[in-house]
């Protein structure tokens, strides 16, 4: 019982630096390449721990992670745990109908996913849409997906490592 307790530390441990450096490529790095197209890489995270982890632990680091981006975003007060937690249930519904191990199906749901965090943005603040807007985000949605298979790797090594 305790060295279970202990390996699931250490791999929320691992995960949350992982969480940390997301957070930072997408703050401080993306920013810098790419000015207009913003990747969100938690996307991918929540699909990794979708896959790796149990629903309880997964939803938890969800909602927690979530409200630490809500801390630092300056977004409307609970949006974001709002959209990111409905895309973990979402990600959760679609572990009982897709095969999520497939890349191809995680560059699809990182891809969709993405478009849908954007429409239940708009439920929070009003946004013009314009030709350059829409261009913006099926572009970011596009490298949103492409980067999502990365993460997931990532998140199912760290977490799956000690269980050998």
């Amino acid at each position: 019982m305790s060295s279970e307790l202990g390996r699931l530390t250490t791999n929320i441990t691992k995960v949350t630096c992982l969480f940390l450096a997301t957070v930072t490529m997408e703050t401080s790095l993306f920013p810098v390449i790419i000015d207009t197209v913003r990747i969100d890489l938690f996307i991918g995270l929540i699909l990794g721990m979708v896959i790796a982890t149990s629903f309880g632990t997964a939803g938890i680091l969800v909602i927690v992670f979530s409200f630490l981006l809500q801390a630092f975003s300056g977004a409307s007060l609970g949006s974001l745990p709002f959209i990111y937690l409905t895309i973990f249930l979402g990600l959760t519904a679609a572990k009982n109908m897709v095969y999520l191990e497939n890349t191809i199906s995680q560059m699809v749901l990182g891809t969709a996913f993405y478009v849908l965090g954007i429409v239940l943005f708009r439920l929070f603040i009003p946004i013009h849409i314009s030709l350059g807007f829409v261009a913006s985000i099926l572009a970011s949605s596009v490298l949103t997906g492409l980067t999502t298979p990365l993460i997931v790797y990532m998140v199912r090594m760290l977490w799956r490592e000690d269980e050998a």
